[in-house]
């Protein structure tokens, strides 16, 4: 039904614009350094999430 669709995407606009005015309020430094990029959620597999990391880089992580 479409009109559950239509729900689905005003209430993403409103988590979206939420999440907007706080980023734009925010202007501390980020909590962990070092990090790579992850996006999950973005596109599902037949059984799983999908993940999608950025900027793999083989010197992350702790040095000893």
């Amino acid at each position: 039904d479409l009109a559950d669709a239509e729900d689905a995407c005003r209430l993403m606009k409103k988590l979206y614009d939420g999440f907007l005015h706080a980023a734009e309020q925010d202007h501390s430094e980020p909590l962990m350094k070092n990090t790579q990029q992850v996006y999950a959620g973005y596109t599902y597999g037949r059984d799983n999430l999908v993940e999608t990391c950025q900027d793999s880089d083989s010197s992350r992580g702790f040095l000893v």
